[in-house]
C-alpha cells in the first residue's frame, strides 16, 4: 500500500514537472517572437521631413490605433491604423512638407521645427503608452574660420649712394644751361667784332687810297714835278688796288668765319 502511494506521488510529481517546463518554453518562445516598432530616423532640416519606423522584433505588429505625435500634440498627430501591419525587418516611411511624394503623407506643410531639440517625434501604441521617441538635432554652429595671421613685410633694402667720380681740378663740365645762353652769344659778339675790325680795315684802306693823292699833290707843290708816269702804270695801279680790295673783303670774312667755327665746334663737343 505504502510501495503503490509512493508510486503515484512520484509519478504526479513528473507530470507536474513536465507541465510547468512546457509552460515555461512557451512563454520563451512567445517572448523571443514579440515585435519591436520603433523610429528608426528623423529628418527634421530637408525638404521632405522623414521620419522612419522599424520593426526590429521578430514577430508582426498591428498598428491600429498607433499614431505619432509631436510639438504641440493637440495638432501635430498622425494615426499609423493606414499602415496596417508592420512585419518583422520591414521599416516605413512618413513624410512631410511641401515636397512630400511618399506613400504616407503626414502633412505638406513642415511638422518639425528645423534645429529645434525642444520638438520631436513620439511612437504611442493604442494603449497610450509611448514606444520610441527621438527629438530633432539641433542647427549646427557654423565653425569659424581662423583669421590667417599677418606677416610682417620684409623691410626694403637701404639705397646705398653710388660712388661719385673724382672730379678734376677747375670743377666740372659747364652746365647744358650755361652752354645753350653763353655759347651763342660769346659766338654773335666775336663775330660782330670781327666783322667790326674787318670793315675798320676796309674804310682805312678806303681812306688810305682816297688821302694818299692830295698829301702828294700838296709835297708836289713845292717842289718839282717829277715827270708824269706812264699811262699804262696808273691803269694797271688802279686795276689792282679794283681787284686787291674784295680778295681783301673774302680774306677778312673768311678769317671770321673761320674763328666763329672755331668757337661754336668746342661748344657742341662739349654737349
Amino acid at each position: 500500500m505504502i510501495a503503490t502511494l509512493s508510486a503515484n506521488a512520484l509519478r504526479a510529481a513528473a507530470v507536474t514537472a513536465a507541465l510547468v517546463a512546457c509552460i515555461g518554453l512557451g512563454n520563451t518562445q512567445g517572448a523571443a517572437a514579440a515585435a519591436d516598432v520603433k523610429i528608426a530616423t528623423l529628418d527634421c532640416d530637408s525638404d521632405p521631413q522623414v521620419v522612419e519606423l522599424s520593426n526590429i522584433g521578430d514577430a508582426s505588429q498591428d498598428l491600429t490605433g498607433w499614431r505619432l505625435v509631436s510639438d504641440p500634440i493637440g495638432s501635430a498627430t498622425y494615426s499609423l491604423t493606414p499602415l496596417g501591419t508592420l512585419a518583422s525587418g520591414s521599416s516605413v516611411f512618413i513624410e512631410s512638407g511641401a515636397k512630400a511624394e511618399s506613400t504616407f503623407v503626414w502633412s505638406t506643410e513642415d511638422v518639425f521645427r528645423a534645429g529645434d531639440p525642444g520638438d520631436y517625434a513620439r511612437l504611442v501604441d493604442n494603449t497610450g503608452q509611448t514606444r520610441s521617441q527621438q527629438n530633432c538635432p539641433a542647427q549646427a554652429q557654423p565653425t569659424s574660420t581662423p583669421r590667417p595671421t599677418p606677416t610682417t613685410a620684409p623691410p626694403l633694402p637701404t639705397a646705398t649712394a653710388a660712388p661719385l667720380e673724382a672730379v678734376p681740378d677747375g670743377g666740372g663740365p659747364p652746365s647744358t644751361a650755361a652752354d645753350a645762353l653763353v655759347t651763342p652769344l660769346t659766338a654773335v659778339v666775336v663775330g660782330v667784332s670781327l666783322a667790326s675790325v674787318g670793315a675798320a680795315m676796309l674804310t682805312g684802306l678806303w681812306l688810305a687810297g682816297t688821302v694818299a693823292p692830295w698829301k702828294r699833290r700838296e709835297q708836289v707843290a713845292f717842289e718839282i714835278p717829277p715827270p708824269p708816269p706812264p699811262m699804262v702804270t696808273e691803269a694797271s695801279t688802279a686795276r689792282i688796288r679794283a681787284a686787291s680790295e674784295p680778295l681783301m673783303l673774302a680774306l677778312v670774312i673768311a678769317l671770321c668765319a673761320a674763328i666763329i667755327v672755331a668757337l661754336v665746334l668746342p661748344a657742341g663737343r662739349g654737349k
